[in-house]
């Protein structure tokens, strides 16, 4: 018995099956040949991967809340108006620190999961009014917490130079 293989450029293979006269029941000069033709394409019908123009964040692109810089960059600004966007009505623009905190408690997906879960969110308008929310804003609290936070990259926060504190 002898296999044969051969393979061309085109990434086929084809395998020779022949009988070399010594199985019991064929003679020498009868020859059987069988020839077995394979195409592989390997990652045929896998999707293509995105490719990344950068590694910056994209403008479009929300935050887990649904919400894209532009948004709240507006909001900052006052382009938008506070009416359409804080249901809570406890807005304080002078307790906010840059673009990213100009959100409603409302849109904030831990936030509202937090009122829900523990059935405050029948008797509170804001997570400002929180039983939680005094302890966990005290400053003390936050100086000892924050050093413990990571970013989304795994490193930790810094302050800015020039930036101050909420309070």
């Amino acid at each position: 018995m002898e296999f044969g293989s051969n393979t061309s450029d085109s990434e086929t293979q084809s395998v020779d099956y022949t009988s070399d006269g010594n199985d019991p029941g064929t003679s020498s000069s009868e020859e059987n040949e069988m020839i077995i033709t394979c195409r592989f394409a390997p990652y045929q019908g896998e999707p293509l991967a995105e490719e990344l123009q950068n590694n910056d964040v994209d403008e479009d692109e929300s935050d887990m809340d649904g919400l894209t810089p532009k948004t709240l960059a507006a909001r900052q600004d006052g382009t938008i108006p506070v009416d359409a966007w804080c249901r809570c009505e406890h807005y304080r623009k002078d307790e906010l620190e840059g673009a990213l905190e100009h959100r409603c408690c409302k849109e904030v997906v831990q936030a509202s999961g937090k009122m829900v879960f523990d059935g405050s969110i029948e008797h509170i308008k804001c997570i400002t009014e929180h039983t939680d929310y005094i302890a966990l804003s005290n400053k003390a609290i936050l100086l000892n917490v924050a050093p413990l936070l990571k970013n989304k990259d795994g490193r930790s926060y810094r302050r800015r130079g020039g930036v101050s504190e909420n309070e």
